[in-house]
């Protein structure tokens, strides 16, 4: 089991750059103009879905102990409320 623990920070590690990165990409994104709502729309939900945060919660589900994956799983669901609330313009960034 000397190995599980590298396994596990390496997880985490990837968790945790993927929801940053996630976040500073939405930020950008909602700073930006953009042509039209629709336009808009498209950019933070195809910014979500390709930011590997999917991927990186299903490795957290399979290594982590039960309460890391409670805690990742209501750290994944923010970003995602955030980006649906630009979308219906609910939160907008505010410089």
């Amino acid at each position: 089991m000397e190995e599980a623990l590298p396994l596990r920070l390496g997880v985490y590690t990837q968790y945790t750059t993927t929801v940053k990165v996630l976040g500073a990409t939405l930020r950008a994104l909602a700073r930006r103009e953009h042509s039209s709502d629709d336009e808009r729309a498209f950019a933070l939900r195809d910014a979500f879905r390709d930011s590997g945060m999917v991927v990186a919660s299903e490795r957290m589900w399979l290594i982590a102990p039960h309460a890391v994956v409670k805690a990742s799983d209501s750290v994944v669901h923010c970003p995602r409320r955030i980006c649906d609330g630009c979308v219906d313009s609910t939160v907008r960034y505010v410089p």
